[in-house]
């Protein structure tokens, strides 16, 4: 039996870069790292704070209420996860800025381990350098 079998360790899976969702006027996309950190989630739960200005998304089962696919289990490797719905991009940048809706921008996630949950704080925006 090796150390490594017991509880106290648990591995850890290198996926370079940030967990960042990025919105342009085409739709979402979540980074690999942020697909990663949701444990690679067949469904989401996705909820704004329109006050706080932050998008909160949380791994959940199908029948969660609100779920939404996110990766589709069926392919062998899951590099991002995009969406391409006008309306919910709508929705998400209705807690942007207007300079960043233009230009298409990215936020970086914060994990929350006990909730499955990246939060994006869309007060600290990045404008996408086109």
């Amino acid at each position: 039996m090796s150390i490594f079998d017991s509880e106290d360790f648990k591995p850890l899976e290198k996926i370079a870069g940030r967990a960042v969702i990025s919105i342009t006027s085409s739709g979402i996309s979540f980074s690999k790292q942020a697909v990663s950190k949701l444990s690679y989630a067949n469904y989401v739960q996705v909820f704004v704070s329109r006050s706080k200005k932050i998008l909160g998304v949380r791994a959940c089962e199908e029948n969660s209420p609100n779920a939404i696919k996110f990766v589709n289990q069926d392919k062998k490797r899951v590099d991002y996860v995009r969406w391409n719905n006008a309306d919910f991009t709508k929705e998400i940048n209705s807690i942007a800025t207007p300079e960043a809706i233009k230009s298409g921008y990215k936020v970086e996630g914060e994990f929350i381990e006990e909730e499955k949950a990246l939060l994006f704080d869309f007060s600290k925006l990045e404008i996408i350098d086109n």
